[in-house]
């Protein structure tokens, strides 16, 4: 059965598909209206399964490809194009940021560096970001840093506060980068008893983490072939390796499996060979299969052109 949208106040949308009522967008329904907002991928999904009638448009202008679950391995979201990705990872970073807020007080987000991120981290300094994050209950810790200074354009940090951390109203206090001035051994059990005194020495569990993936495989600093590292049940450690091939700090696969949410962000179609074997193949050897939280939420986001080779 249809529901009529014209015979559905916004209070009963919230109630029918617990979304915020401003993410719908009316002439992309049944019934025509003058609001411009966007649509997001979970109010798509929520409309469609409640029974509302939505109309091709509505499906062309969500640009959510497809949306399903891997037995063991979470779930993947294929957006269209490199826009609705970025915008996708971002409506993932507010959805995470206010549920947190709304029940603990505060929001713990992991960065990784890399390309991928950059344009998702470039919204979260524009309308509605900008506005709708709790920026001043917001921490941003890094997942990983390379030890060059945060001018270097090598920096994780460095590029996060260029796209947006320096635009966006979060306190200094709030910002936990990586130190790099100090030895890398050094670095690494500092930034470990930093996170021990924000989790007060209790499971650190991040409400959200970001994770890029490289071409051989490796996430954060977690790099083929160091399987002490791997197996490290340290929070944080110090590697050398990567391109470039310097030493880096990164947060361990112990510390990352303990997150909420643990998303990771894949883009271009050099990934999908890559992307076929860590959702395809569960034997496969790459560190980032190692990615297993222990009972948080699994997130792959991936675009059209990174999940070219998948046949789920």
């Amino acid at each position: 059965m249809k529901i009529n949208l014209s015979a559905v106040k916004l209070n009963h949308l919230y109630n029918y598909c617990k979304i915020k009522p401003r993410f719908l967008h009316f002439s992309w329904l049944t019934k025509a209206g003058s609001a411009d907002k966007v649509l997001t991928v979970k109010s798509y999904l929520n409309l469609k399964q409640f029974g509302f009638k939505i109309n091709r448009s509505a499906d062309k202008r969500c640009r959510l490809l497809d949306c399903y679950a891997v037995s063991g391995k979470g779930k993947v979201i294929i957006t269209e194009d490199s826009d609705s990705f970025a915008r996708r990872g971002a409506e993932l970073f507010l959805q995470c940021a206010v549920s947190a807020v709304n029940q603990n007080g505060r929001f713990s987000v992991a960065l990784s560096g890399g390309s991928t991120p950059r344009p998702m981290n470039r919204l979260l300094a524009c309308a509605p970001y900008i506005s709708e994050i709790p920026w001043n209950d917001t921490h941003v810790f890094m997942v990983d840093e390379r030890i060059v200074p945060f001018e270097d354009s090598a920096s994780n940090f460095g590029t996060a506060q260029k796209d947006f951390l320096d635009s966006v109203p979060i306190p200094s206090k709030n910002l936990h980068p990586m130190p790099v001035h100090d030895a890398p051994e050094i670095g690494a059990d500092h930034y470990e008893e930093e996170l021990k005194s924000f989790f007060l020495n209790r499971n650190p569990v991040f409400d959200l983490i970001l994770l890029g993936i490289g071409t051989d495989g490796h996430t954060a600093s977690m790099f083929p072939g160091d399987r002490k590292a791997h197996a490290s049940e340290r929070w944080v450690l110090h590697v050398k390796g990567g391109n470039p091939d310097v030493y880096r700090i990164s947060l361990t696969f112990n510390m990352i499996n303990q997150g909420r949410s643990v998303a990771f962000l894949i883009s271009g179609s050099n990934k999908a060979p890559l992307l076929k074997a860590l959702l395809e193949n569960p034997q496969n050897d790459y560190p980032a299969n190692l990615v297993r939280p222990e009972s948080g939420d699994l997130i792959w986001l991936v675009d059209q052109d990174a999940a070219s080779k998948l046949t789920g």
